[in-house]
């Protein structure tokens, strides 16, 4: 009994001492996203801790265009937004976009003005806002409708995962990230503003 005994001990601590480990790297790829001021490195920054992620983060959910609430706050104390109400709304053109909201974006397949172009589905893992010239995270949802003005639009920044879409299941799972597939890793988990968004489709709904 106590062989079976230091040996579940030591199937602990190694468990223990993994989980430690994936946490370091992850605190030390968040802080080196946090002190970065350009643009074009913290795409490689991100890339870098959905790597770290990649074991644990693989999100498996179903798509739902439901919005029974305006915000956060009326989710728990208020009462449901009826059609009438958003249809009479001055912003009623306007989605918001925050964590876990299903979008769609293009993706350039190869090179060259000739390559060809294919619309994919990516869901918001974080939002980001300006503060003092650095991009911070932010918890604020971010409007968006077509008819916005590009200024507008570039005010936040996203970071997004593309997902793929399980027809019969009505499932959507993670794109895997460099296992040989006909996407690029750049193109699966990417840095854009809201610019790049062409169509907003729902918020995804964890299984």
């Amino acid at each position: 009994v106590m062989m079976d005994t230091d040996e579940a001990c030591d199937d602990g601590e190694a468990a223990s001492e993994q989980d430690g480990d994936a946490a370091k790297k992850l605190m030390a790829a968040v802080r080196a996203m946090m002190k970065c001021s350009d643009a074009s490195t913290l795409l490689g920054l991100v890339l870098s801790a959905s790597c770290v992620l990649e074991p644990i983060d693989r999100v498996t959910g179903s798509v739902s265009d439901e919005r029974k609430t305006k915000s956060l706050k009326s989710r728990w104390i208020g009462t449901a937004t009826t059609k009438s109400d958003k249809d009479s709304s001055p912003e009623s053109n306007s989605v918001y976009i925050e964590r876990g909201t299903v979008l769609s974006m293009n993706v350039l397949l190869g090179r060259g003005s000739g390559a060809p172009v294919s619309v994919c589905r990516y869901r918001v893992m974080g939002v980001f806002d300006k503060f003092y010239n650095k991009w911070l995270s932010t918890g604020e949802k971010k409007s968006w409708s077509s008819t916005m003005d590009e200024k507008d639009k570039k005010r936040y920044r996203i970071t997004v995962r593309m997902l793929e879409k399980d027809n019969a299941l009505d499932d959507c799972n993670d794109v895997a990230l460099g296992v040989g597939n006909c996407y690029k890793d750049s193109s699966i988990v990417r840095l854009e503003d809201g610019n790049a968004i062409m169509n907003v489709i729902g918020k995804l709904t964890i299984a």
